[in-house]
């Protein structure tokens, strides 16, 4: 029969290992990049399109994705680069609302 050694605590002096990055939402594999536009490309998009910000789909403040762009306020818009089985890759793009 042949035992087997017994795990040691490790001395105080050994090398930690890294702190682990947290997790977010934005880890996720199903959850799409999303990106702030600036006021310039807001602008061409609301022109290129001939629509008006209030036309845009919403997204809420309290989206777990907008808590985590911590620079969305409202009034700003958020590019989502979305996966399409019939288009490929598209542009979404939403405002968030002052809930």
């Amino acid at each position: 029969m042949v035992s087997k050694a017994k795990k040691t605590a490790k001395s105080p002096d050994s090398k930690k290992s890294p702190k682990k990055k947290k997790k977010t939402i934005m880890d996720h594999k199903l959850v799409p990049p999303h990106r702030i536009m600036s006021k310039e490309e807001t602008q061409g998009l609301l022109e290129k399109y001939d629509i008006t910000l209030g036309q845009l789909p919403k997204i809420s403040s309290k989206d777990p994705m907008v808590k985590l762009l911590k620079e969305a306020e409202p009034g700003t818009v958020l590019e989502i680069k979305r996966d399409s089985l019939t288009a490929g890759k598209t542009n979404y793009y939403r405002v968030v609302l002052d809930d």
